[in-house]
C-alpha cells in the first residue's frame, strides 16, 4: 500500500511537469520509482553485511592468541621439615623449606588452523550464494513497481487522452449550441432542439 502510495505521488509530480514541461518518459518514472522504493537501498545494504560475513569467515584462518593467569593462595600448607628430617641425609631438612602459600601460573595459548577440509571455503561459497538469492529477491521486488508504474503512467495517458476527447466535444457542443440558437431566432428548429444539446452537455 505504501509503495503504491508513492508511485502514485510520483505520477501525479510527472503529470504536473507534463503540464509544465511538455513531456516526461517512462523510463524517467522507472528510475524515480526505482530510487524512492525502500528496497532500492537494500542491494548495497546486503552486499555490505556479505563483504563483513566472508571477512569474519577468513579471519578464521589467522592464528588465534590467548592468553590466562591464575593466582592461588592457600591459607595451610604441607610442612615436609620434620618428615624429611627423619631421612639420615644431613642438611636435607635445611635445604628443602616449607612450600610457598601462593602460587602463580601464567599460559600463553596460540591456535593456528592447519587444515579444514574445506570448511571455510564452503561456507564463503554458501555465503555468497545466499546474497545473490538476496539480491535477486530484491530485482523481483523491483520488477514489480515496473510493472504497477506501467499501469499507473498508461492509465494517466488514457485519462488524458480522454480529457482531450471530452474537450473536444464540448466544442463541438458549443458550436452545435450556436448553431441551435442562431436556427431558433430564424425559426428553422425548435427549442426542444437547443434543450437536447444542453442535456448532453451537462
Amino acid at each position: 500500500m505504501k509503495n503504491l502510495k508513492i508511485i502514485l505521488l510520483l505520477l501525479i509530480y510527472a503529470t504536473a511537469l507534463t503540464k509544465a514541461q511538455d513531456l516526461i518518459s517512462l523510463p524517467d518514472c522507472y528510475v524515480a520509482a526505482r530510487n524512492s522504493h525502500p528496497s532500492s537501498g537494500e542491494k548495497q545494504i546486503q552486499h555490505e553485511l556479505w563483504q563483513m560475513a566472508d571477512q569474519n569467515l577468513v579471519s578464521t584462518w589467522y592464528p588465534e592468541i590467548s592468553a590466562g593467569a591464575n593466582v592461588i593462595y592457600n591459607s595451610r600448607v604441607t610442612d615436609l621439615s620434620e618428615t624429611l628430617s627423619a631421612i639420615p641425609i644431613p642438611g636435607l631438612s635445611d635445604n628443602i623449606g616449607g612450600m610457598p602459600k601462593d602460587q602463580y601460573k601464567l599460559t600463553l595459548d596460540i591456535n593456528q588452523v592447519l587444515w579444514d577440509g574445506g570448511a571455510i571455503r564452503n561456507k564463503r561459497k554458501l555465503e555468497e550464494a545466499a546474497l545473490l538469492v538476496k539480491e535477486q529477491e530484491i530485482e523481483v521486488e523491483l520488477y514489480k513497481i515496473k510493472e504497477r508504474v506501467n499501469t499507473v503512467f498508461f492509465g494517466l495517458v488514457l485519462l488524458d487522452r480522454q480529457e482531450s476527447l471530452l474537450d473536444a466535444y464540448l466544442e463541438l457542443l458549443e458550436e452545435q449550441s450556436r448553431s441551435a440558437n442562431s436556427a431558433i431566432e430564424n425559426g428553422l428548429v425548435l427549442p426542444s432542439d437547443l434543450n437536447s444539446i444542453r442535456a448532453e452537455k451537462i
